[in-house]
């Protein structure tokens, strides 16, 4: 038996002895493998050249951020303890044995441990638990008993299944969880996460999966040095200057409210940035069930290409409703009655345009509708970008603003806005209750939040200063007729020398009505009805040709 293995066992034997009643999760760690590992044959597939000699301190030392005497694992990145991240901590992968398929031993990496046997499920996920939030040296991170009542007792929702990472080189994956949330438990977490981007890589895709039950889930760029003042590991978000922090030293990238989502940024955009390359995953997940314990997790799947193969470098605005810098100004009272809340993005006298892709909405539970316009330069309303009503991934008004899977917008064609007009961003919400609802962090309270994201517009990009220009001179005679319209619109043509189409598009320039013309005179009159309010374009054609077009408006 060499020096290594002599040391280790007699400590694990002392030890066992001595930690008891364990004073911190820590000790509960070492005491796990005091009562399993025992032996002289524990670590003898290179987990590294422990020294559990000393103090708790000490022991504590020889772990953190130590170097595995594997070669497989050491040239990839891993030491014995990473705090924050179990993937890349070598000793508990030994012990993970399938417990997390993604964890597991690759070749050239030894057998797990122990040699005979596994340790218990528990074990595992007190030791995978005590790393995932931060390996902190004292305290109690986490109830044992929950996750004995999880793996022993059954009482268990189900666990969502692992998504399929990105193929080798085309991007990488990070993982939130497994959080387990008793009965109606609520929490929101952040983690720093170093991505592998360096100064050759852009990101111009992201697929998120993660629990129904989930509230959100967001990504933004660490900034101001935001990173180094986090702890590793998952982070409660349980306070407000937590919540100020993250708003106002990160960029906000992505994120999403629903359970699956596949966001790929238009051709020829990406984002790129010079400095850190810390992301700030942010989850917030509540626990509906009364009864079982919620395995809480999520996947994000982040996809790269080339640095400056796009040519256009994708960007995000956040807004959030705080009038004189108050955010505490959001106050919605118990009066059983919708409340309109109003904000606005714009830079006065600017003479810049912007390319905006995306439009996200975030409310919390008292939200009740959710709508977006287009700004006027003298401070109107323009056209309404965005229905709160509208399920935007399926394409058809549900009737109802579901706060907690609300729909983004994507853009085929850019909505291009002037700075110097911007954007309105309303909200309604209805509080029933017998107390006033402000500002807050959990789904009881409220928030007021916008987020767009969009690309410069050069001046070579100036060839129009909106989405649609009708500057077509119109060669039939034709009318469409009431305009604004309620529901039946009219259409005139008169004497109509070829056969032609009649095509209507939002101002994103989807195509949402379709209709064959034949040549001749027609009066015809089409329900529109299905489309929710705003401004379209109406446009008949024939063969590429614009044979008449019309701006109208449906209220």
């Amino acid at each position: 038996m060499n020096v290594y293995r002599f040391c280790l066992t007699v400590f694990f034997i002392v030890l066992s002895g001595s930690l008891n009643a364990q004073n911190s999760t820590f000790e509960s760690v070492v005491n796990i493998f005091s009562e399993n590992c025992a032996n002289a044959y524990c670590h003898g597939a290179g987990a590294g050249d422990l020294t559990f000699t000393g103090s708790i301190d000490e022991i504590y030392e020889s772990l953190i951020n130590v170097s595995p005497s594997n070669l497989t694992a050491s040239e990839k990145g891993n030491k014995l303890i990473v705090p924050g991240d179990p993937t890349a901590s070598f000793l508990y992968r030994k012990i993970n044995d399938n417990l997390y398929s993604f964890d597991d031993l690759h070749d050239d990496e030894g057998t797990n441990m122990p040699p005979t046997g596994s340790l218990s499920n528990v074990d595992k996920e007190i030791i995978r638990q005590w790393i995932l939030w931060g390996a902190p040296k004292e305290g109690i991170i986490h109830d044992e008993a929950l996750l004995t009542e999880f793996y022993v007792d059954g009482n268990a929702l189900d666990r969502i299944s692992p998504l399929e990472p990105p193929a080798e080189g085309e991007g990488f994956q990070v993982h939130l969880g497994t959080l387990f949330l008793e009965p109606n438990e609520e929490t929101e977490v952040m983690k720093m996460v170093e991505i592998p981007l360096g100064d050759s890589l852009e990101i111009i895709g992201f697929e998120v999966k993660m629990n129904d039950f989930s509230h959100h889930y967001g990504v933004a760029r660490a900034l101001n040095g935001f990173e180094n003042e986090i702890p590793p590991g998952f982070n409660v978000v349980d306070n407000f200057l937590t919540s100020y922090d993250f708003f106002n030293n990160s960029e906000y990238i992505t994120g999403s409210q629903l359970p699956s989502n596949n966001y790929q940024l238009p051709e020829n955009t990406a984002f790129r940035w010079d400095g850190s390359n810390v992301l700030n995953f942010n989850y917030h997940i509540k626990n509906y069930s009364s009864t079982a314990i919620l395995p809480a997790e999520g996947y994000v799947n982040l996809y790269v290409q080339p640095r400056n193969t796009a040519e256009k470098v994708m960007r995000t605005s956040t807004i959030t409703y705080e009038p004189d810098g108050n955010v505490f100004a959001l106050q919605i009272l118990p009066n059983a009655q919708d409340t309109t809340f109003t904000m606005e993005y714009f830079i006065e006298g600017s003479e810049e345009y912007i390319d905006v892709w995306r439009l996200n909405p975030h409310t919390h539970a008292y939200g009740v509708d959710y709508d977006i316009f287009l700004r006027n330069e003298d401070g109107s309303k323009g056209e309404q970008v965005y229905e709160g009503f509208y399920n935007y991934d399926f394409d058809y008004n549900q009737g109802y603003y579901d706060y907690s899977h609300a729909s983004h917008r994507s853009f085929d064609e850019a909505l291009r806005i002037k700075l110097s007009e911007g954007l309105i961003f309303e909200a309604t919400y209805n509080n029933p209750g017998t107390e006033t609802v402000g500002f807050g962090l959990t789904t009881d309270d409220e928030m007021f939040v916008g987020y767009f994201v969009y690309t410069n517009v050069d001046s070579t990009d100036l060839v129009n200063t909106s989405t649609y220009m009708l500057d077509n001179e119109n060669v039939v005679s034709a009318d469409f007729y009431p305009n604004p319209v309620e529901d039946r619109l009219t259409i005139q043509i008169e004497n109509l020398s070829v056969n032609a189409e009649l095509n209507i598009y939002d101002l994103s320039g989807k195509n949402i009505f379709n209709k064959k013309i034949e040549a001749g005179t027609m009066n015809e009159v089409i329900n529109l009805d299905e489309l929710m309010n705003g401004t379209y374009i109406i446009e008949l054609g024939s063969n590429k040709e614009i044979l008449y077009s019309q701006k109208i408006i449906k209220q």
